[in-house]
């Protein structure tokens, strides 16, 4: 580019009998500037593009040597590639895997859960047989009633 720039200073150089040469020879380093630089720039984009593909092709060959199955690695690259990740997971796992997003399912009419008689929510203290017989001691009619909903533990396991 320095060439064109030199061309430009000689041509300032000579005595302007002509100032149409002037703007012309500025107006065709203009346009060469302009196609070396959209040449500049594809090959720029070519070489990104191709050392992505000499990456790609490296680290494909180095994960099979040590035996990954390469639709795990392609799945990866994707998903790397994509540029919302979280997005992209549900195509991916949908082409890859061959799986779909389960819906949440929808409560079956008629549906009655399981009950176990002995099971009492988890924050609900139950009471050994031992407290059990100090309360029955206090108050028998708490006592009574604590064993009728099912609050003591009778074996002391």
């Amino acid at each position: 580019m320095d060439e064109f720039d030199d061309m430009l200073e000689d041509e300032d150089e000579t005595p302007d009998t002509k100032p149409d040469n002037a703007s012309a020879a500025k107006a065709r380093i203009d346009r060469q500037k302009a196609k070396l630089q959209k040449e500049l720039d594809e090959l720029k984009a070519w070489k990104a593009e191709r050392e992505r593909a000499d990456r790609d092709k490296a680290v494909n060959a180095a994960l099979e040597a040590v035996g990954v199955d390469m639709r795990a690695v392609n799945l990866y690259q994707e998903l790397i590639a994509a540029e919302d990740p979280a997005a992209a997971l549900p195509l991916l796992k949908q082409k890859y895997l061959g799986e779909e997003e389960e819906a949440t399912p929808a409560p079956q009419a008629g549906f009655t859960p399981t009950v176990f008689e002995e099971a009492t929510p988890a924050a609900t203290k139950r009471l050994t047989r031992k407290e059990w017989e100090d309360v029955m001691r206090e108050n028998p009619t708490r006592g009574q009633a604590l064993a009728e909903a099912g609050k003591v533990k009778w074996n002391n396991l």
